[in-house]
């Protein structure tokens, strides 16, 4: 039968229970054990009272109710604590400072039976860090890692073991955070991203970095590192995550440029495509390509990398993405432009066979002269380190411009914005005025018929 804390009385002579069949009896007897659980170690307190409790997951008590906290590698006898809705409570003036590191009374509690493993000998580390040792293994709670070796409590006391594998596992879940200059800021780790060394080291696969063993955590037996140590990989932050996604992202951009090179063979093997809208659609389709192909020469480097900072020229590669960026959007609204134009006049246009050629001239101009200038610009903006290239947690070269907010802003999304907006607006208002057009044909198309057919007029309705 389990009895909660209100329903016993720890004496020094012993444990009693008020087995009363009276509800009075037994609930005075519940409620006088609540209040002296809830107070008892406020009479021990010095300062003014700071009540403190403990987690579930990193304490334990014996036979004897000493209660032992992991955090603090600190036992509280009975007396020296209070118990509130089921958990330990202590005045914070009695804790020890926090200890993330294994200390000498945490040997010689198990010396007696301590299993002692030499870096030479044979055993195997598992990803899970756990290790397979004479055909036992061992999870990452039941062993520590010292600097003489490898040392498993193997204590028939399942108390003492208890306090072994809970001192493990706070030890092991925190003892990163010491060497972390920045707040802490936990990342974790795919664990298909990394593996664990014979010497406890983790080496990241992506980015080929070696973690000491001293400067990761381990949290139910995976990897925890301090953002600020890790060398931050495009696989690591966005593949390791969602890896069906990336690799279909991947098989797609191979595509497109597949399908993107197809057609533009198609239009420059037959003449009869390569009318003026033909050359605009080849003048956007070889923009978009020039895009893909950038996209996966970065993706390239960066699996080499596996750091933006040491990138070669990360500031050429962010200056030739916006070129192309600009010239995609630039190219598109010359393609809407041409479609306007032809469609929405209010006399047809003309073959282009004559002006051709001059009139993609002069769509050539807009289209790769304004990025071209765009692109001068910010080689310019660089060299005067106006403009600043650096890495902001991002699997991307960054800009800013070193000015206020609004800005940066503008200098962002200010003229694709616009670009944007007029390839929107004129293209909502080209297909109004077609499908308008459309119908008017539709209508002139049919009352020629009836004139033609004046004899069938009526079967015409019918």
């Amino acid at each position: 039968m389990v009895y909660n804390y209100t329903e016993y009385r720890v004496l020094d002579d012993g444990i009693k229970i008020c087995n009363s069949t009276d509800n009075d009896a037994r609930n005075t007897w519940k409620l006088r054990n609540d209040w002296v659980k809830a107070t008892m170690h406020y009479k021990s307190c010095n300062k003014p009272i700071a009540p403190f409790r403990l987690y579930q997951k990193y304490y334990i008590v014996n036979k004897q109710f000493t209660v032992y906290f992991a955090a603090r590698s600190q036992y509280f006898t009975r007396n020296s604590y209070g118990v509130r809705d089921g958990k330990p409570q202590v005045c914070n003036e009695k804790f020890k400072p926090t200890s993330s590191e294994y200390t000498q009374e945490d040997l010689l509690m198990c010396n007696d039976s301590m299993t002692n493993i030499k870096y030479d000998d044979e055993y195997t580390v598992r990803i899970d860090f756990s290790i397979l040792y004479k055909n036992k293994v061992y999870d990452y709670t039941e062993y520590r890692v010292l600097n003489d070796g490898i040392k498993i409590c193997n204590s028939t006391d399942k108390y003492v073991k208890n306090i072994w594998k809970l001192r493990n596992d706070w030890v092991k879940a925190t003892m990163h955070q010491k060497s972390c200059n920045q707040p802490v800021d936990v990342h974790a780790i795919s664990q298909e991203f990394y593996t664990v060394r014979m010497d406890f080291s983790v080496l990241i696969l992506p980015t080929d970095q070696v973690i000491a063993k001293y400067d990761y955590g381990v949290f139910e037996g995976k990897l925890k590192i301090c953002k600020e140590k890790l060398i931050m990989s495009y696989y690591v932050k966005l593949i390791g995550r969602i890896k069906p996604a990336g690799v279909a992202v991947l098989c797609a951009l191979a595509l497109s440029m597949i399908c993107l090179l197809l057609l533009l063979i198609v239009y420059c093997m037959l003449p009869e495509l390569r009318t003026l809208p033909g050359l605009n659609l080849m003048s956007l389709s070889f923009a978009v390509l020039l895009l893909l192909t950038y996209t996966a020469v970065y993706l390239s480097l960066y699996s080499r990398v596996g750091q933006v900072l040491k990138i070669p020229a990360c500031d050429r590669i962010e200056i030739t993405k916006r070129f192309i960026l600009y010239s995609i959007i630039t190219n598109a609204a010359a393609n809407v432009y041409h479609l306007r134009k032809t469609f929405c006049g209010n006399t047809l246009v003309k073959s282009d066979v004559e002006n051709k050629w001059k009139t993609f001239l002069k769509y050539s101009v807009f289209s790769w002269g304004v990025p071209l200038i765009i692109t001068i610009v910010y080689i310019v903006l660089d060299k005067t380190d106006v403009l600043r290239f650096h890495h902001a947690d991002s699997a991307d070269c960054v800009s800013r411009l070193n000015n206020s907010d609004w800005l940066a802003v503008m200098e962002e999304y200010g003229l694709p914005g616009c670009l944007l907006l007029y390839i929107i607006v004129m293209f909502s208002f080209t297909a109004y005025r077609i499908r308008q057009k459309l119908k008017a044909s539709s209508n002139i198309a049919q009352k020629s018929n009836i004139v033609k057919k004046r004899n069938s007029f009526v079967l015409l309705l019918k």
